[in-house]
């Protein structure tokens, strides 16, 4: 990713961007190549609340078959149908203990 946002959920908007959770995000915020557009502070996110309770129902899901696994980080966009996950990212703490 190259690419990340801290969001008001409510407002369904960027506040600022990540640029403090990973290095690659303390780049500059790119020029979208459809719309040309650069996103900046205050930017409508249509579909950020539909997006994040469907990463909660996800995580459900998830939780109901593999009670142990807590963490994980979901990865999504917006297209004009709603939204998509591109893929779950499972952070398991303590594999080394449990594999030693």
């Amino acid at each position: 990713a190259t690419v990340g946002f801290v969001c008001d959920l409510q407002k369904q908007t960027i506040m600022a961007p990540a640029s403090w959770y990973a290095a690659c995000l303390a780049e500059p915020m790119p020029t979208h190549k459809r719309t040309g557009n650069t996103p900046e502070v205050g930017t409508s996110l249509p579909f950020l609340q539909e997006m994040c309770l469907a990463a909660v129902r996800a995580h459900g899901a998830v939780l109901a078959e593999q009670p142990w696994l807590r963490m994980v980080s979901w990865d999504a966009m917006r297209a004009d149908e709603g939204p998509i996950f591109l893929e779950a990212t499972v952070l398991l703490i303590g594999c080394r203990a449990m594999f030693s």
